[in-house]
């Protein structure tokens, strides 16, 4: 008898999804993906950004120049001047060497650390600024969904029609041009 009123309510209960499902209004989702690597090529923004990361490593690369200069100079003049100078002028020179060459080593690691903080700064604003944009840009169009895709193969096939890139793009320089 249990077994009896089991099995039934499971029938009405399944019925029951059955028909939810069948009358339920079913949504029209737009779906397009964008080619993410492509967005980031082309955007005026991060042009600009790698214009003005590209000035500043090479003002930071200058500053290295200057100092590795510093330090091939002293050690040019104790290898030519060494059997003219002194014990104790030697070793001044040696010790004004090593200053240099770890003034210049703490320079590069300053330099580095710079770039990668100035690197993340500009572009991961840009970043910010694409996908904020193309979740505008997806609202404002009816896209339920828009898919990055990357070299990484998150997309393994799209059709053209799906491709929005090109209308994102044109219309993310359009804003960023304002």
């Amino acid at each position: 008898m249990k077994n009896q009123i089991l099995v039934i309510f499971n029938l009405l209960l399944l019925l029951g999804v059955i028909g939810y499902l069948a009358l339920k209004p079913t949504q029209n989702h737009r779906i397009a993906y964008v080619r993410s690597a492509e967005l980031m090529d082309k955007y005026l923004g991060v042009k600009e950004a790698r214009l003005q990361y590209n000035k500043q490593l090479t003002a930071w690369k200058v500053g290295a120049d200057t100092l590795e200069k510093r330090v091939n100079a002293t050690m040019n003049f104790i290898s030519h001047q060494k059997s003219s100078l002194n014990d104790q002028q030697l070793k001044q020179l040696q010790v004004e060497m090593q200053r240099r060459r770890a003034d210049l080593d703490r320079y590069q690691l300053n330099i580095q650390k710079k770039a990668a903080s100035k690197e993340q700064k500009l572009f991961g604003g840009a970043v910010k600024q694409i996908n904020s944009f193309v979740e505008q840009y997806a609202k404002e169009k009816g896209y339920s969904v828009v898919l990055g895709t990357t070299n990484a193969g998150n997309l393994m096939y799209g059709d053209k029609a799906l491709d929005i890139t090109e209308e994102v793009l044109t219309a993310l320089n359009q804003s960023y041009k304002q």
